[in-house]
């Protein structure tokens, strides 16, 4: 969804007449028949499938040939090219956290991802002391031969940990290995990205270790990425920019939605916490200024009406302006709504503006 996002906002940015959409897919092969056949010109590749593909490309770019992963396919001429630009985005995480070579480090995984940073370490920065940790002793294996890895052991003393790893994706409270680890290393590597504050990240933070989460990496792996994609050149802070956009555009509509909640609610109390001081309420038959008449205009309501429901249709946003479509059932009037609600920088309502549609 985060790179869905970014790159409609990308191609809007460079007028491209492209759309990125995620898929999900059980089968490999059938998924490369498909994008063969509605003439894609390019996809990403996510967990499981960055080593099962090098099998299925036509052509190898070196980033490629050297991890044995592919994240990125561009489709040239009926070919299909792999590369890796999670490489990029290793790269920069590991400079990133200044990793002496006396080091002790530990890869948590063994996937496409660790075979990427495997390589970084071992080929790009020279470092010796790496050991690998996974429940797949097949892959383990194949990560110690092919880059002359250390197998994990309790009692080394971990000094960096890399989870490569899909634990903690999607807000799940899970980390790959013991809390002790994190408590008693000097910093972290993240690649999952949703949440951006994963739990492993969470607990690194409360420690006071050094850290790199993976928006950081995915950004950096996004810049080289849609490169690839456009060859237009962009910088890794446009993208952090388009991110960071993203992200408070998403805040406001989660703030919009306990709004509206409060409200069906009759929350008066939350209410009036998410309310600025000097809001205004304008709607069909109201222009109303203040925090206390906005308030007493809300109880007016919550005491007429036993019952309120809000269903939303649809919701956007605009720099610190949110527009919702909803449908408002309030004793028996059933009313279709335009909201367009304006926060403050502290994320108060200051302006809500109520249309009948």
């Amino acid at each position: 969804a985060l790179g869905t996002k970014i790159y409609g906002k990308l191609f809007d940015k460079y007028k491209i007449n492209s759309i990125y959409k995620s898929f999900v897919i059980s089968n490999l092969n059938d998924a490369i028949k498909a994008v063969k056949t509605l003439s894609i010109s390019g996809f990403s590749v996510s967990m499981p499938f960055k080593e099962k593909i090098i099998k299925k490309v036509d052509i190898l770019d070196d980033s490629a040939k050297k991890t044995g992963s592919i994240n990125t396919v561009l489709i040239k001429n009926k070919k299909l090219i792999g590369y890796n630009t999670d490489l990029v985005g290793a790269k920069k995480a590991v400079s990133q956290i200044k990793i002496k070579k006396k080091d002790n480090i530990l890869i948590i995984g063994s996937g496409g991802t660790a075979r990427t940073i495997s390589y970084v370490l071992k080929k790009e920065f020279k470092f010796n002391n790496i050991f690998i940790f996974s429940r797949n002793r097949s892959n383990s294996r194949k990560l110690i031969n092919d880059f002359d890895l250390l197998n994990f052991n309790l009692k080394t003393k971990f000094d960096f940990l890399i989870n490569c790893t899909p634990q903690g994706m999607l807000s799940e409270k899970k980390i790959p290995i013991s809390e002790n680890y994190i408590k008693n290393c000097k910093g972290v590597i993240d690649f999952v990205n949703n949440p951006p504050n994963t739990q492993f990240i969470t607990l690194a933070k409360k420690y006071n270790k050094k850290f790199v989460d993976g928006i950081y990496i995915s950004m950096q792996q996004l810049t080289k990425q849609f490169q690839l994609y456009s060859t237009k050149k962009i910088s890794y802070n446009n993208i952090l920019n388009i991110y960071s956009k993203l992200k408070k555009n998403d805040s406001l509509k989660k703030e919009t939605k306990k709004y509206l909640s409060y409200f069906a609610n009759k929350d008066i109390h939350n209410l009036s916490k998410i309310f600025s001081q000097k809001i205004k309420l304008i709607d069909w038959e109201n222009n109303l200024k203040g925090k206390k008449k906005v308030l007493d205009f809300n109880k007016k309501i919550f005491a007429k009406f036993k019952k309120i429901q809000v269903k939303i249709q649809n919701i956007c946003t605009e720099n610190s302006t949110v527009f919702v479509e909803l449908k408002l059932s309030i004793g028996k009037n059933k009313i279709c709504i335009l909201d367009i609600i304006k926060f403050d920088s502290n994320k108060k309502i200051i302006s809500i503006e109520a249309y009948k549609r």
